[in-house]
């Protein structure tokens, strides 16, 4: 307790406990084994399976873990500003421990398991994170080529930009969630997206809501978002997606904003407002309480059901040999 190592290097075979009171710094560890227990450590590089074991309020600052190498926290350790990469593995085990400010890139690792939690984490350049039961991400950044996915686990405040994945399934709730810039969400049986109290936002992206083909209980969920410029897809089974705003903003990429309901799939109390945005209801789809506004368009397919539409000045319904039930077209709006 309360020494200080500078600048070792860990070999095959070596092994070195930093306990509470010591610091660690600056070190590489190759095929060797360290252990955090308690104490600091700061600077490591960690490749080519070195193993680096924090726990017992360990603590590690500015660590690089790459070429097979993990750092594997427990109870309550901390890893604040730590680089994962070229399959470097950073692994938050059960009960409590914390990731701040982690970049996981180019073929890197993070892992984060019941209790545990991340915090403005940036996924790139192929970095790939997961969350099982009970983990939690929050404030993470997904660029292009990087992958967020909750199995059963929770992200709030999650930015997707350009190319950037986040897949949502088995009970895992994505809440506040940003979708920039040809961003993708994929929503899997039993996964939800929540608006939350900041409203999710689609802008110039893509959500896709699946569970076409694939019997559950339960299916996928959008609730209470915006789709700004860019396209949801809802897809066959049980997706339901409600309370949805549908409007054209700045910077579109695509002509007309829109949701598109595919067989199976339920829309309830969605808004469709401004030039060029329309909801699509095809063909045993289901779309009820819609409110459009003026320059919305809702489309009825052959087989699809509309049901209590609302129809205000300026808003289309177009019905294509599909089904509207007790709707209500006020001063100004149309059915064609």
């Amino acid at each position: 307790a309360g020494g200080k190592a500078s600048g070792t290097v860990l070999g095959p075979f070596g092994y070195m406990v930093v306990s509470s009171g010591s610091v660690a710094q600056d070190m590489v560890v190759t095929l060797g084994n360290e252990d955090v227990a308690g104490g600091v450590d700061s600077g490591t590089f960690l490749s080519s399976r070195g193993f680096q074991a924090v726990a017992y309020g360990g603590v590690t600052i500015g660590d690089t873990i790459g070429w097979g190498a993990m750092s594997f926290l427990s109870g309550t350790a901390l890893a604040s500003d730590t680089v994962v990469t070229s399959t470097g593995t950073l692994y938050l085990n059960h009960g409590g421990a914390r990731a701040i400010d982690a970049d996981i890139e180019s073929g890197g690792l993070l892992v984060v398991l019941q209790g545990s939690v991340a915090s403005d984490t940036d996924l790139k350049n192929g970095g790939y994170a997961s969350a099982y039961v009970q983990a939690d991400f929050e404030g993470t950044t997904i660029e292009s080529g990087g992958v967020l996915a909750l199995g059963g686990g929770s992200a709030n405040g999650t930015v997707v930009e350009t190319d950037g994945w986040l897949v949502v399934s088995n009970g895992g709730v994505a809440t506040n969630t940003i979708i920039d810039a040809g961003g993708h969400v994929l929503a899997l049986p039993g996964g939800a997206v929540d608006g939350g109290d900041r409203p999710g936002v689609v802008s110039t992206g893509i959500v896709l809501l699946a569970d076409k083909d694939i019997p559950q209980l339960y299916g996928s969920a959008w609730t209470g978002g915006t789709v700004d410029s860019g396209y949801l897809y809802v897809l066959a089974g049980h997706d339901k997606v409600s309370n949805l705003v549908v409007s054209a903003g700045s910077d579109t990429v695509y002509d007309k904003p829109a949701v598109i309901l595919y067989s199976g799939a339920v829309a309830q109390s969605d808004t469709i407002e401004a030039d060029g945005t329309y909801q699509y209801i095809g063909s045993g789809a289901l779309a009820s309480a819609t409110m459009v506004l003026s320059g919305g368009t809702e489309f009825v397919e052959s087989g699809g059901m509309a049901s209590a539409t609302h129809i205000s000045a300026g808003g289309y319904e177009t019905v294509s040999r599909g089904t509207l039930e007790s709707g209500l077209i006020g001063n100004g709006g149309s059915l064609l």
